[in-house]
């Protein structure tokens, strides 16, 4: 029996990162402990190298299922044979299929989320969807890629509102990163212009 903490329920493994959540242990997770999970970029001994992100639900869900369902599978199986109760081995069996999608199938990636974490990581290093952050890792991030871009004296909020087409792709993620940090109304027609511009729309301005 475990007694301790432990990083569990992985979800949304994309290019070698995922979401985790770390649990109190006594024999089964018992609770998350730290209040937030975490995108874990590397595992190390004695630990998880990342950053940190909201509670995730699906993480804490599967964090709780993937375990149970398959100890219980394991238990009813057994009972139901060594009984000789069918209808508590077929109980196991059907929690065994559960545990089965739980493990590979529940909380993967989407396709669309794909598409926004690689545009992501490949600004920041960090494969995330920008709404996984919490504020203040969103600021640091957004201040880190801010800096790259306003390097030659351009800023990226004015760049936005008249449709500079100069780097569609970092103006989006710091639009989407900002809407995290600071949530406002002005904020939100900023990340709603970048959004426009990064999908094609929106007035081409020409750079001299």
């Amino acid at each position: 029996m475990i007694f301790g903490t432990m990083f569990l329920g992985g979800v949304k493994k994309f290019k070698d990162q995922k979401i985790q959540t770390k649990f109190l242990l006594i024999g089964i997770p018992i609770a998350p402990i730290e209040g937030d999970s975490m995108l874990v970029t590397k595992v190390v001994p004695g630990g998880r190298q990342g950053i940190p992100l909201k509670l995730n639900t699906q993480s804490v869900i599967a964090g709780y299922t993937r375990v149970l369902t398959l100890v219980g599978a394991f238990m009813l199986i057994m009972l139901g044979l060594n009984n000789h109760v069918p209808v508590m081995t077929a109980l196991g069996v059907l929690l065994a299929g559960l545990a089965v999608y739980l493990y590979f199938f529940f909380g993967r990636s989407t396709a669309q989320e794909n598409e926004m974490r690689e545009m992501v990581g490949d600004l920041t290093g960090f494969y995330v969807m920008p709404e996984w952050l919490e504020s203040a890792m969103a600021y640091h991030l957004f201040n880190s890629l801010r800096a790259a871009y306003e390097t030659g004296g351009r800023l990226w909020q004015d760049d936005v509102r008249n449709g500079v087409r100069l780097d569609v792709r970092c103006m989006y993620v710091l639009a989407l990163l900002y809407a995290v940090y600071d949530p406002c109304e002005g904020s939100e027609q900023l990340r709603a212009k970048a959004r426009e511009l990064y999908e094609g729309g929106g007035k081409l301005v020409a750079m001299r």
